[in-house]
């Protein structure tokens, strides 16, 4: 009888998605047991709205740290080069980390999940360029931080912050993308809005403060930091609060571009501006065409725009930052000309900005 029930128990536990084995007091073999099953967070959320109230069964809500407990889900293929890894080309990883076995392996069996199919475990032909999406973010950061640094010994050394800032969100949205996780989100999202919060406090130029804070750039300083610590409270009870609130000031910062650009003849300094909302403009279009038009992406097996996404992002905040240096020297630094230079060569067709100061007593 115990041989039937053991039979009994492997096969509804197949046919019933919400029975587990160890509801029936039946002693089976461990190899009997059906392992839980991967679902999509569509059917997941469905099958736990449609639970019959009353039924007995508690829902347990992902822990935050859970894989795939984020509602955001990119176009790329979850899983499908490396087991331990959601998004492979969103995240940066060697060669050798991404090494996996056919049929799954450890990795998802520790999350307790069953194995994956052979197919999804296949690698595949990966271009070199979306591999290390999020590596720009380590080489451009350090990079800067060592151009910069004549302009931050004559301005501020506050400028290390949004440096350290801007390795911290590449770091983070590896974790993300690996991850899926709704910790991984929130601290890629909360990262992004202190990078523009600090450097909001470094460059806002004073005449557009608050009119009740005057010119005050402490009490400026303090006021951002008082909003950016509230908001960021906020984004761990509603994570949608967070993108609200990017989207403001990335909207706002265009303001004062725009602004800016009217009041200047500068050819050096339009440009730049010119520069930064074009990459700017190019990155965005890739990030929502990656929300928007993934089933189109999908069927021509081009889902690399995310991807692209980190790369364009990664080059226009350094064109972001030597725009808002350069507006800002108008303001704070009056006894010195800051010069656009270019990394490696200014001769170069494509390189990576940085400002040296010149002292007008001197020229």
């Amino acid at each position: 009888m115990a041989g039937l029930g053991c039979l009994m128990v492997f096969v509804t536990g197949y046919l019933d998605q919400g029975r587990e084995a160890h509801d029936l007091a039946i002693p089976c073999p461990a190899w009997m047991v059906p392992a839980p099953r991967l679902l999509p967070r569509a059917a997941a959320t469905s099958t736990a709205q449609t639970q019959p109230v009353g039924s007995g069964r508690h829902i347990r809500m992902p822990s935050i740290f859970a894989y795939q407990s984020s509602e955001v889900d990119w176009c790329e293929s979850n899983f499908q080069h490396s087991e331990l890894v959601a998004e492979f080309y969103n995240t940066a990883l060697s060669e050798s980390d991404a090494q996996v076995t056919g049929g799954g392996g450890v990795g998802l069996a520790k999350r307790g999940f069953p194995p994956l199919p052979p197919l999804l475990t296949t690698p595949s032909p990966r271009p070199p360029l979306f591999q290390f999406s999020n590596v720009t973010f380590f080489i451009f950061g350090p990079l800067m931080m060592f151009l910069m640094y004549p302009y931050a010994q004559k301005r501020s050394r506050c400028i290390y912050i949004t440096w350290i800032l801007f390795m911290v969100i590449g770091l983070f949205s590896m974790y993300f993308h690996m991850t899926l996780s709704l910790l991984g989100q929130l601290l890629d999202e909360i990262a992004i809005l202190w990078l523009l919060a600090s450097s909001y406090s470094i460059w806002m130029p004073r005449c557009y403060f608050p009119t009740f804070l005057g010119e005050n750039r402490p009490r400026f300083t303090c006021l951002v930091l008082i909003t950016t610590v509230v908001s960021t409270f906020l984004s761990f009870l509603r994570p949608v609060i967070n993108a609200y609130a990017l989207n403001s000031i990335a909207v706002h910062i265009l303001y004062i571009v725009f602004q800016e650009y009217k009041k200047t003849n500068n050819k050096e300094l339009r440009h730049i501006m010119e520069m930064s909302v074009v990459l700017w403009a190019f990155a965005l279009t890739s990030w929502i065409s990656d929300r928007l038009l993934c089933s189109f992406w999908q069927r021509i097996n081009f889902f690399y725009l995310h991807s692209i996404w980190h790369v364009l992002i990664s080059i226009t905040f350094p064109y972001g930052m030597v725009t808002m240096a350069l507006v800002d020297a108008r303001y704070e630094m009056p006894g010195h000309t800051l010069k656009v230079r270019y990394w490696p060569q200014d001769t170069w067709p494509v390189g990576l900005p940085y400002v040296e100061v010149r002292d007008d007593k001197n020229c």
